[in-house]
């Protein structure tokens, strides 16, 4: 009877073993499906591709994790809120618009589902933080390999009404651009962590940047610079004066650099025409601020439902917090505030306790928060949003050269 016991548990443990692997070679492949999807819309052909596999991984991972008390309170409130969502818009008779709502939301519901598997794993055995670095990786070699070859003519301009930029076969420019952002810095500042030499560390920085230059978006490239900056102000043990004399050398340079790199690319020649425009504003938010404005205002108009609810209609800002607004309402601004909340306290507790990638996660929890608020492109992108809410559940994962005693 012993063994028969010891023999089923040996195997549920090679099963949920197994089934591990196979998630993050899953996730490790979302990247080549965007390509191949890419590729096949290039060609004047559509493909569903990602969305039955993104439904498949989802579900896997929701009927793993079913067994887990964390799973439950994020998955009951959810739910609640989709039925309050449903019944609001058989109210409003907006029904026929209910498929694209609830497709929105699912990008941040696959986004949080992988968030929590990563963590409940991360929390149960320390050996699955190296697993998840390697996909981390892989994702970044994909993502700077496409973006390299996009610029020899393999993909598409970032661009294309200027033939600027480079985006590989991926679809949204500033979708790869929030996810480039949040993988170089997380292993920028891993080299730093791990005391790489200086030679490593300087050689990926310029990569760095090289990258998000052919890129060649506004977000990829300042939000480079500045995650750079961040990661040597956390590091850099000097007077406090010699670090901002330093770090003021460091900016110049860098400064000089891109300028170079934004004048040869195209992109200035791109800003100046979004200049004789419109204002500063409009080259920031690409004339983002005026589709705010105008949805707002029909927002303020709108009846109680709508206010609660959102709009029948989607509605595409690319300003996260506006989008939540217009397409969710005021339970949405409710939902996803609060989840935030939770998650920036619960950041500042694994720092409190000694883990060093939290002080990161934290970080880039914020820097991301604001970007989407002015550039979207988070909560709501596969691309941005996986990859943002797999470094922040990173913050969970104490490497072995930096134990806390």
């Amino acid at each position: 009877m012993a063994e028969s016991l010891h023999y089923v548990s040996e195997n549920r443990i090679m099963i949920g073993q197994w089934f591990k692997n196979m998630v993050m070679i899953m996730l490790s492949g979302l990247l080549l499906i965007d390509i191949i999807g890419g590729y096949a819309l290039a060609q004047g052909e559509q493909t569903s591709v990602m969305v039955i596999y993104k439904g498949l991984l989802a579900a896997s991972i929701s009927f793993y994790l079913a067994r887990l008390k964390s799973f439950w309170y994020f998955i009951i409130p959810t739910l609640l809120f989709i039925i309050l969502f449903v019944f609001a818009s058989f109210q409003s008779g907006s029904i026929g618009n209910l498929g694209e709502k609830l497709a929105l939301f699912f990008r941040f519901l696959f986004n949080s589902v992988v968030f929590i598997f990563l963590v409940s794993e991360l929390k149960a055995n320390r050996q699955f933080g190296r697993k998840v670095i390697l996909f981390i990786y892989f994702s970044f070699a994909i993502l700077a390999g496409s973006i390299v070859l996009g610029a020899f003519g393999f993909g598409n301009s970032t661009y294309s009404d200027a033939e600027v930029g480079s985006k590989g076969y991926f679809e949204g420019g500033n979708d790869i651009g929030v996810a480039y952002l949040v993988l170089g810095s997380f292993l920028l500042f891993g080299l730093y962590l791990q005391k790489k030499s200086l030679f490593i560390r300087v050689c990926f920085i310029l990569l760095q940047l090289a990258i998000a230059l052919l890129a060649s978006t506004k977000l990829v490239i300042l939000g480079s610079l500045i995650n750079v900056l961040y990661v040597l102000w956390s590091f850099i043990r000097i007077n406090i004066w010699i670090k901002y004399l330093y770090l003021s050398l460091v900016v110049t340079i860098l400064l000089s650099g891109l300028y170079w790199g934004i004048q040869s690319s195209g992109l200035l020649d791109r800003l100046l025409t979004n200049f004789d425009k419109g204002d500063i504003l409009f080259v920031l938010l690409s004339g983002r601020d005026n589709t705010v404005l105008e949805g707002f205002a029909n927002f303020l108009k709108s009846n109680l439902i709508t206010k609660f609810f959102g709009f029948p209609q989607i509605q595409n800002s690319e300003m996260d917090g506006f989008d939540i607004l217009f397409n969710f309402g005021f339970m949405g601004v409710l939902y996803f505030l609060s989840l935030a909340i939770l998650l920036y306290r619960r950041l500042n507790k694994l720092i409190a306790i000694g883990y060093s990638n939290a002080k990161f996660g934290r970080f880039i929890f914020i820097f991301c928060g604001a970007l989407g608020l002015i550039a979207g492109h988070t909560l709501f992108s596969t691309q941005g949003g996986l990859f943002l809410f797999a470094v922040i559940a990173m913050s969970y994962y104490q490497p072995f050269f930096n134990v806390q005693k």
